[in-house]
């Protein structure tokens, strides 16, 4: 009997255009749409908004790299999930020429300024280049 409601309840829901989504592996994770192992910005806060991925394998350790002029001076918040000691460093300038900001792995936060969350205001649509560091 428990199957047949079971059945019927899939079914319904199948029906009804319900999504099933399967559990994702206890080491995969994303924060805010963004991959483990990836560091990502975004053009509004929460993680809300269009999304440049940060590949770590994909970009030069310690070495400054300008964001392609679409995306600078627009992020809203980070994500800093690198993995392995290796950290996000912002920056305000293009050419790395300011002092940065650092972001430990994991981490996410958003450039908003208020009383109570420690945001990073001053990144808030001004950041334009970075580095990944350890």
């Amino acid at each position: 009997m428990r199957r047949r409601i079971a059945s019927m309840a899939v079914a319904l829901m199948v029906a009804f255009g319900c999504t099933f989504v399967a559990a994702a592996p206890a080491q995969a994770h994303n924060q805010w749409q963004c991959p483990h192992g990836q560091s990502c910005l975004f053009s509004n806060i929460d993680g809300g908004g269009w999304i440049f991925n940060i590949v770590w394998s994909g970009n030069p350790r310690n070495t400054c790299v300008n964001l392609p002029w679409q995306y600078r001076n627009q992020a809203s918040s980070v994500v800093a999930d690198f993995g392995s000691g290796w950290d996000l460093m912002l920056y305000q300038d293009y050419g790395c020429t300011d002092n940065p900001d650092r972001f430990g792995s994991p981490s996410h936060k958003n450039f908003v300024w208020c009383n109570t969350c420690n945001g990073y205001w001053w990144l808030n649509d001004d950041v334009e280049a970075f580095k990944i560091v350890q």
